[in-house]
């Protein structure tokens, strides 16, 4: 398994959480793993994208530690995966969604990625 210990918010995952803050509900949509390399002279946090894509997870845990954070998971399998690849990318990709006062969704912003090592 990878060890994505510089994983961290995007720019992008900022304004997100800004999005947020303003009263939309933060929704993570997936997880991506990818088998890329971060280009010379980017940052996590200037990434935009996985640069080289090769499996997406569905959401299937959400949880809040104690210390404040979210942990959030997925399940792997290698069915559709037909060639072998190095696990090198690791991102969250999630979208701001706007509520009604009766709970109905008023609007959602666009999938973004929000977190990436």
């Amino acid at each position: 398994m990878g060890n994505f210990s510089n994983n961290a918010i995007t720019d992008v995952g900022k304004m997100l959480l800004a999005d947020v803050q303003a009263g939309a509900v933060f929704t993570p949509t997936r997880i991506v793993m990818g088998s890329s390399s971060m280009p010379s002279g980017a940052t996590t946090q200037s990434m935009t994208d996985v640069i080289t894509p090769v499996k997406s997870l569905a959401i299937n845990k959400k949880k809040r530690t104690p210390d404040g954070k979210c942990v959030f998971g997925g399940v792997y399998t290698n069915e559709e995966v037909t060639a072998p690849f190095y696990f090198r990318e690791l991102a969250l990709y999630a979208k701001a969604v706007y509520l009604n006062e009766d709970g109905t969704v008023k609007s959602e912003g666009p999938e973004t990625l929000y977190s990436y090592g």
